[in-house]
């Protein structure tokens, strides 16, 4: 139970989460413009067709971030360190592992994109979990109230209601 919740709490873990929540961004980006056109294109066509395309899409999406996720895991390196010499004293010692790479090219925003992730990805992945927490608390309460509708003080529709 220890190794399992420092496996939950590792650095590695939460750097590999946060860039397959980066990546999913991208291709959440792709799945919304993809059901648009697939909303569009079958606009006269049934709704079950609608609906069993863009469940496919999502199952894809979701198919689609487990893959990342893996191949994140896989590729996982120690975090790069990007150091300005000029701002450091003349005899700091860095105290890391990880490769350095001094003075980033400020035109390569890749690098200064991935370091980001990489400095503040535990902070990117709880943040990210209390939304999700928030949204599954939301979700759980609106479906919980729907029940307590449908089952409490019921009674039929006024006429006119009855005639729309």
């Amino acid at each position: 139970m220890q190794n399992f919740i420092q496996w939950i709490l590792s650095a590695e873990l939460a750097q590999v989460l946060c860039r397959t929540l980066a990546h999913s961004l991208w291709q959440g980006i792709v799945l919304a413009v993809l059901a648009g056109i697939t909303i569009t294109v079958t606009r006269k066509k049934s709704a079950v067709l609608r609906y069993n395309l863009l469940a496919l899409q999502f199952g894809l999406f979701i198919l689609a971030v487990a893959v990342t996720f893996i191949w994140q895991w896989q590729q996982k390196e120690p975090a790069t360190l990007v150091v300005n010499l000029q701002e450091l004293p003349e005899r700091a010692p860095i105290a890391s592992d990880a490769p350095v790479l001094t003075d980033a090219l400020p035109g390569n925003w890749t690098i200064r994109i991935d370091e980001f992730f990489n400095r503040h990805a535990l902070l990117i992945v709880s943040l990210w979990s209390l939304i999700l927490c928030w949204k599954c608390f939301q979700m759980i309460s609106g479906i919980h109230f729907l029940r307590k509708v449908r089952r409490t003080k019921n009674r039929p529709a006024e006429p006119p209601w009855q005639q729309r």
